[in-house]
């Protein structure tokens, strides 16, 4: 049973975390291609 919570923390940090990632990633491609075409 603990096991199962610690998964569930775990699962949802890394979701957390990915979506976090995701965003930033975005935006710092977003200023690459603007420092490209500029």
């Amino acid at each position: 049973m603990k096991y199962e919570l610690r998964y569930e923390i775990y699962y949802r940090l890394c979701k957390s975390l990915h979506k976090k990632a995701k965003k930033l990633l975005k935006s710092v491609n977003i200023h690459i291609v603007e420092d490209i075409f500029r």
